[in-house]
């Protein structure tokens, strides 16, 4: 077999480049399973490249599943396509929507997934933050019984350090640590708003969770429409004189899925309108420690004068999705209300995990992550606003995001994007649909694109594969 395989003159390693390649060949059935690839003499000398340059793209292709490699017999593509194994889990998360395991399951079925805005477990280095969990192995029983309700103390000292650094001076007292994200909504809405109640929600934000929790523990839903330049602030006075929302949930720092701080003037009216019509501001600031080029981004809490805004922060965000630990920032009479509501609902957090981590964050462990890691998401970036300028239709339309982790996409009126995800899933390649984001009439015509799980070479191929499927049902 002689593998059509082009190798440019680029920094990006030529293993790599052999690696994509053939793993594209083989999610598109170009090489089938049960084929024997060339031997690694042969292919090197194709490319005019070192044996062990194709070794080593043989052995990245072999712990990804693609291949079996065995001394004497050579090897042999063993992966079936994407599309096999993508169908179902596809047709699962539809029906019961997105589940923890979707990107694990996803990349073990050889699927490039471009679906969720989530950082990649591969740069986090856990060794680091078992260390401080390993040093609590002698330490007082009662550290394994049940903790504060609002976190442990030196957690709390750490997350006011991370809120420093966003020029916030939070006191201990107005901190409470929640199991992440979801539960510090949950609790805040619980706590804040009534049944029956109001609440605004951003839409498109967060794969429609804010909205179908709210909903769900029976608050009723506004979908408040966010684009590009933010909120039209006008239609919105208009839709709070007429319907008297408790609280509006929206992003903070940098927007989700749009990837833009927010505007300044924007801040202020905001707040003003949340004073003059006595509602909360629920911000989440998942990613606004990721930002790109320019200022640190503002926060709605940061310039919060009128006590409006309880701000929910997210350690999964900042390291990786199992940590399961983020905080809420509230004045003090709402952090009463919470521990109220959390003593009933979990007692508390796991007071030894939340120890370790508070260690591993005042020793600069998450300082040293997030410079580690944020040159590595900005060359992602770079590299698929690259790919999308070049094979996207003109027609399409989108914005560089200034930081977090999705580029948020408007397709041609024709291009409906649930059929497009199922041709892209027929071509080893996932995304996320408009409708799983935005609850808006015209949310089909929209896509999101992550760029946080998946290395560069597996970004060009994903995103062009998908260009070309744009461009071929405009035609």
């Amino acid at each position: 077999m002689k593998l059509a395989i082009i190798l440019d003159s680029s920094a990006r390693p030529k293993y790599l480049q052999i690696t994509e390649q053939i793993r594209s060949a083989i999610l598109a059935r170009q090489v089938l399973s049960g084929e024997l690839l060339p031997p690694v003499r042969e292919l090197a000398h194709q490319l005019s490249v070192g044996r062990m340059t194709v070794s080593r793209a043989y052995s990245e292709l072999e712990q990804l599943g693609f291949i079996k490699s065995t001394i004497g017999s050579g090897s042999v593509v063993c992966e079936p396509s994407g599309s096999e194994f993508g169908r179902p889990i596809l047709k699962s998360s539809e029906e019961r929507g997105p589940f923890s395991s979707y990107e694990h399951t996803v990349s073990k079925s050889g699927i490039r997934s471009l679906a969720t805005a989530v950082p990649d477990p591969m740069l986090f280095f856990g060794d680091e933050l078992v260390t401080y969990l390993a040093e609590l192995r002698d330490c007082d029983p009662w550290m394994f019984y049940s903790g504060e309700t609002l976190g442990h103390a030196e957690l709390g000292s750490a997350i006011q350090s991370i809120m420093s650094e966003k020029d916030c001076s939070v006191p201990l007292s107005q901190i409470v640590v929640t199991s992440g994200l979801e539960n510090s909504i949950q609790a805040a809405i619980l706590t804040l708003t009534k049944p029956e109640e109001i609440i605004f929600v951003q839409d498109p934000l967060h794969m429609n969770k804010p909205a179908e929790l709210a909903q769900f523990i029976g608050r009723r839903i506004v979908n408040i429409r966010s684009e590009f330049e933010g909120f039209d602030l006008n239609n919105l006075e208009t839709a709070i004189k007429r319907t008297k929302p408790r609280m509006f949930i929206l992003s903070g720092g940098i927007t989700t899925p749009f990837g833009k701080r927010l505007d300044e003037k924007q801040i202020q009216l905001m707040l003003e309108l949340a004073e003059k019509y006595d509602f909360y501001l629920l911000e989440l600031d998942t990613l606004g420690w990721l930002y790109f080029e320019g200022a640190k981004p503002k926060t709605l809490y940061q310039c919060d004068k009128f006590d409006r805004v309880i701000y929910c922060g997210s350690i999964d965000h900042m390291l990786t999705a199992g940590i399961r630990t983020g905080w809420i920032c509230c004045p003090s009479d709402v952090v009463f209300r919470l521990e109220k509501y959390l003593l009933m609902s979990q007692v508390s957090g796991s007071p030894f995990i939340q120890l370790a981590l508070g260690r591993y964050i005042q020793a600069g462990k998450l300082d040293a992550h997030c410079k580690r890691t944020l040159p590595e998401y900005r060359l992602r970036r770079d590299t698929m606003h690259r790919v999308i300028s070049s094979s996207f239709p003109h027609e399409c339309k989108w914005s560089r995001p200034e930081g977090g982790l999705t580029f948020w996409i408007q397709m041609p009126a024709q291009v409906n994007t649930r059929i497009l995800a199922q041709k892209a899933l027929g071509n080893g390649v996932m995304f996320c649909p408009g409708f799983r984001v935005s609850n808006q009439r015209d949310a089909d015509q929209y896509l999101r694109l992550g760029f946080g799980l998946l290395k560069t070479e597996a970004i060009q191929h994903a995103v062009k594969k998908i260009g070309d499927i744009i461009s071929l049902s405009l035609n």
